[in-house]
């Protein structure tokens, strides 16, 4: 996984408490670490999975309509107000002007 924010809060934890890191893991899934102690978290001495493909790669993307062609624009994308900020591989933009992710 990879640590995506440090001082972690939540409406839910009390007295605004707050968690040293907030991790993304590899499946998409957000967790927290509740404490900085190598019992609970440490330093990944596995490699990063490298993605297929780069910023700028022609792409056909699996859509409503079937496969249409893009490009992608951005890797390791991340939004809030999509997939409720989850890390998506590609952010692609479709030859016919949307885009996906």
């Amino acid at each position: 996984g990879q640590v995506v924010r440090k001082w972690y809060t939540e409406e839910e934890f009390e007295n605004g408490h707050a968690v040293p890191y907030q991790v993304l893991l590899d499946s998409g899934d957000f967790i927290y670490a509740p404490l900085d102690d190598d019992d609970c978290i440490k330093r990944s001495t596995a490699p990063p999975v490298p993605l297929r493909f780069d910023v700028g790669d022609r792409v056909s993307c699996k859509v409503e309509e079937g496969w249409t062609p893009g490009m992608v624009i951005n890797t390791q994308y991340r939004d809030e107000g999509v997939h409720g900020g989850r890390v998506v591989p590609y952010e692609i933009k479709l030859d016919m002007g949307d885009i996906v992710y």
